[in-house]
């Protein structure tokens, strides 16, 4: 029974955070988040009135700056990640999987 109730509250949330992110949209506001995939902590948060690489990246630095630099970072192929993807082979070498290109 317990397990019905948490799903149904996910499912609850997941409907107000989309319907939330098409305001946002409407209002031509960006969320740009970077989230620890083992703790799933927050490492940071922004929001923009872009979505260019430039400001990914500096969202992105903002986080390194608070807790270091990860091992990987794991992303989709869109355009304002590859200053990302750019900053991690070069830190870390293109050989170490530093940036992971998700769907």
């Amino acid at each position: 029974m317990m397990v019905n109730m948490v799903s149904d509250l996910v499912l609850y949330l997941m409907e107000m955070l989309l319907t939330y992110l098409i305001g946002l949209i409407h209002w031509k506001i960006v969320l740009h988040g970077f989230i620890d995939g083992y703790s799933r902590l927050i490492t940071t948060m922004r929001a923009s009135n872009n979505n260019h690489a430039e400001t990914v990246l500096d969202v992105f630095l903002d986080g390194v700056r608070s807790y270091g630099l990860p091992s990987h970072v794991q992303g989709d192929h869109g355009v304002e990640n590859l200053q990302v993807a750019a900053f991690m082979e070069n830190h870390q070498g293109t050989g170490h999987r530093s940036y992971i290109f998700g769907q």
